[in-house]
């Protein structure tokens, strides 16, 4: 179990009843673990039977992020610029991002994927991700979570003092 204290919360947004759509002018939050702000459109797609929300559309764009987990990174992230667009199947419990991007520590990430809940197995998961740009062996340990794929993370770190890691794409299916 994870949680985090949330210091402050505003947002501001409107709703178009005939779109069934939220403008959000601004969702700001800070807390223990990130601060921040985003901003954009949600959309609620009503169930066939009319009762109830079939999914929620989403396509939203940040104000600088600042993601502070001691405990994960070996530095607070500050994501200068993201975007993410997407829907979240209710019904299915299932999140999909068809287009995301942010730019931090220098560079650029760009990809998609989804994430499907399941009751009776371990969750699915995929994602295509690019990264765009070049970082150094000390760059890329700063975001690098300390306790994923650890071999991998102390041979660099010990092993891989120099270089450039760049052109870099990641494909996954769970």
């Amino acid at each position: 179990d994870w949680s985090t204290a949330i210091n402050s919360f505003n947002a501001a947004a409107a709703f178009d009843p005939a779109g069934n759509e939220f403008t959000v002018d601004e969702i700001r939050w800070d807390g223990d673990a990130s601060s921040g702000a985003v901003a954009g459109t949600v959309s609620l797609v009503p169930a066939a039977d009319g009762k109830g929300i079939q999914s929620v559309v989403f396509a939203l764009e940040n104000k600088p992020i600042v993601i502070d987990q001691p405990a994960f990174f070996e530095e607070p992230w500050t994501i200068d610029r993201s975007s993410v667009a997407g829907s979240y199947d209710a019904a299915g419990k299932s999140l999909s991002v068809s287009a995301f991007s942010a730019d931090f520590f220098g560079v650029a990430l760009s990809g998609g994927g989804s994430y499907s809940k399941s009751e009776k197995q371990s969750p699915a998961i995929k994602a295509e991700l690019r990264l765009l740009g070049s970082l150094d062996p000390q760059t890329l340990l700063k975001f690098w979570p300390r306790k994923f794929v650890i071999s991998a993370r102390q041979f660099i770190a010990t092993r891989m003092t120099k270089g450039k890691l760049s052109a870099v794409a990641l494909s996954m299916n769970l």
